[in-house]
């Protein structure tokens, strides 16, 4: 039982001021579901608010990535510029993602998790500025990941820029 209220309720989460994180979720008036913030109320937050620090969205997704050995379809964690920095996290090899990178129209770009740079780049360093085809589209290798990263309880083979 302990286990369970550790992991869940006591335990810390793994990045420096854990106590100085929140999540901002809106409540729909009709239904009183809980979803959320959309991107509107992200470009608000992020340009006109003065409570929080920074502010950042994610989502979850997959890709189809080829040239790179055999063909195969990924998870993929989807965030704005301000994620990582906010979490307190950067990449070992490389950089996070720029405001620029998360703008619509811009060259893609793309972050590896540790394990998928390990399985199927070989843990190559030469990886950061290798072009990779990703669902079609040619797109640029920027960083790779902390071999301890996870967001959340979430598999992510890949880190994306979140164009809002």
């Amino acid at each position: 039982m302990f286990s369970v209220l550790n992991g869940i309720l006591l335990k810390p989460l793994p990045y420096p001021d854990p106590d100085r994180l929140v999540a901002i979720w809106e409540t729909a008036r009709k239904d009183r579901q809980e979803r959320p913030s959309s991107a509107s109320c992200y470009f608000t937050y992020r340009e006109e608010g003065r409570v929080f620090q920074d502010v950042a969205m994610w989502g979850l997704g997959f890709h189809n990535m080829t040239g790179a050995g055999e063909p195969e379809q990924v998870d993929a964690l989807y965030v704005t510029d301000g994620f990582m920095p906010l979490l307190g996290v950067q990449p070992i090899l490389g950089r996070p993602f720029s405001r620029l990178d998360d703008s619509p129209g811009s060259p893609q770009t793309i972050i590896l998790m540790n394990d998928y740079w390990r399985r199927k780049f070989g843990a190559d360093l030469s990886v950061i500025g290798r072009r990779i085809m990703v669902d079609g589209q040619s797109t640029e290798v920027i960083g790779v990941m902390l071999p301890r990263f996870r967001f959340m309880d979430m598999h992510a083979d890949v880190i994306n820029p979140l164009s809002v």
